[in-house]
């Protein structure tokens, strides 16, 4: 057999198809995978929700500054500080809108900037709403008993700063990672994770805006079932339930999706997309806790109730308030007297002392009742 034929019959045994080597079809597990759903649902839905969630997180937690700042027996150092942290958080709704909507505008130092501010209203809303439910329950219990004077001002100073100070701490590391970037034309303010630090910041994510303050919060409400018995208290319980509940509609499905997103990198395109869409969609409803916290906190307590419908309230309810608080002074005020007459001239009466004791102890209680605090408040 001459070479000639063993060559025709080698190309004949190994023919190979280059048809199908440019088809689109064969290339799609190489292309990259571009989400154009995502972006087109971030485009529309992001800058409406942030605007809607801007109006209302600020109409409402204004209204209960002013409200703290209207009366003094309904301000308590937590719920407060939760409503500064708020205020910070709903502060920084506008850029992410503009974000949303189009490339980042700001500049490099406003993303770290807005980022920072983000973080920590993030981590001290979520903290001090625990926080918040946790003081009331060791008030009811009489944990400070020991400890001097419930409500101490030493005591509400240390433990919110000790609070604020976690929430910069943790803020830290998203400050250290945060930048401005520019890809195709495009300008963002994302993060760039080394090594395994995208690991470490969901995790820490998931345990401080999630795993501590439900903890605490799902603690407290134990401890103040066990420890209920009189109305006062219920009224604390039933506070801490619906705390708790809440706190668990709004960021646990949030952060099951944020630990799942770790595993984005493995997953597949179609898998990756569902994963950004869910994520963005639990994510607004975790942020819907800056206008939902401040409107069940006025609900469920009565004094911040009381100060906000005072200018409401007609001039014949006025009227009848004033007449009522005229009453009690003026009945204090003529025990007082008989008090110093029967002082003075050393008379001594039974049943008017019975009479004074036992009054004194039915005002008793509403002076020294426990301080009823709830939760006002809870990334992208």
């Amino acid at each position: 057999m001459d070479v000639a034929q063993i060559a025709r019959s080698n190309e004949s045994e190994y023919e190979y198809d280059y048809s199908d080597y440019y088809a689109l079809d064969a290339l799609v597990d190489f292309r990259p995978c571009e989400k154009h759903q995502v972006k087109k649902f971030s485009r529309y839905f992001l800058p409406a929700f942030y605007s809607v969630a801007c109006a209302l997180g600020l109409l409402a937690n204004f209204a209960l500054l002013f409200a703290f700042a209207r009366s003094k027996p309904a301000r308590r150092a937590h719920p407060a500080c939760a409503l500064c942290a708020d205020l910070l958080f709903t502060f920084t709704f506008p850029f992410w809108a503009v974000y949303a909507a189009r490339d980042w505008i700001f500049g490099a130092s406003t993303c770290k900037i807005v980022t920072l501010v983000y973080a920590v209203g993030l981590y001290g809303g979520n903290l001090f709403v625990a926080c918040a439910v946790l003081r009331s329950c060791l008030d009811a219990v009489c944990v400070f008993r020991c400890l001097g004077r419930v409500g101490d001002t030493k005591k509400n100073v240390v433990w919110c700063t000790c609070v604020w100070m976690l929430a910069c701490l943790a803020a830290v590391p998203h400050l250290n990672f945060v930048e401005e970037r520019h890809v195709h034309g495009e300008t963002f303010c994302s993060y760039h994770y080394t090594h395994g630090w995208k690991i470490y910041m969901r995790l820490q994510l998931s345990v401080l805006i999630f795993g501590v303050p439900f903890l605490l919060l799902l603690g407290s409400s134990v401890v103040l079932f066990l420890h209920t018995r009189s109305a006062g208290r219920s009224r604390i319980l039933r506070r801490a339930i619906v705390n708790t509940g809440l706190f668990f509609v709004l960021w646990f499905p949030y952060t099951v999706v944020l630990m799942l997103h770790i595993l984005q990198e493995v997953l597949e395109c179609d898998a990756s997309l569902h994963m950004d869409l869910a994520i963005q969609s639990t994510e607004c409803i975790a942020f819907a806790h800056v206008f939902i916290n401040p409107l069940v906190y006025v609900l469920l307590n009565k004094r911040v109730r009381r100060a906000l419908s005072s200018d409401c309230a007609s001039p014949r309810e006025y009227l009848l308030d004033v007449s009522e608080n005229m009453d009690s002074v003026s009945s204090q005020d003529s025990g007082v007297e008989l008090r110093a007459l029967q002082s003075v001239q050393g008379f001594s009466n039974p049943e008017y002392e019975g009479g004074t004791a036992e009054k004194q102890g039915h005002f008793l209680p509403h002076a020294t009742e426990p301080p009823l605090s709830s939760l006002p408040s809870v990334p992208r």
